[in-house]
């Protein structure tokens, strides 16, 4: 899961690959292969570019994933896997980068079964 708000929750596509400089091909792989509602591009700094994010409804995704700050990753996370290897490390079963507004960026996120 990403960023929570009124029912929604954002992430990075999982499928969405290169820069995203058109929005229409964004939105077309979330909807299509990864069972969002919407997908954008997304500034993420002059190093990443552009990147997709997508956005789904929160029962699609599933109440049953929890998800918490990392203990140990430090800086800002840009790359989900480095994050997820963190976060394997911690215990947890899965994570990723999450922007989680303008006082934390990009968080790394740890995630798990309720």
């Amino acid at each position: 899961m990403g960023s929570v708000e009124g029912g929604l929750c954002t992430r990075w596509s999982a499928k969405f690959k290169g820069q995203c400089i058109i929005p229409y091909d964004c939105d077309e792989t979330c909807r299509l292969k990864e069972g969002g509602i919407e997908g954008d591009c997304v500034w993420t700094g002059f190093k990443k570019g552009y990147a997709c994010i997508c956005t789904f409804d929160i029962e699609a995704v599933g109440n049953e994933i929890c998800e918490v700050f990392s203990g140990t990753f430090r800086g800002q996370c840009y790359v989900s896997s480095h994050c997820e290897t963190n976060c394997n490390k911690e215990g947890y079963p899965s994570g990723q980068c999450e922007w989680r507004g303008t006082n934390w960026g990009f968080a790394c996120m740890c995630q798990y079964l309720c």
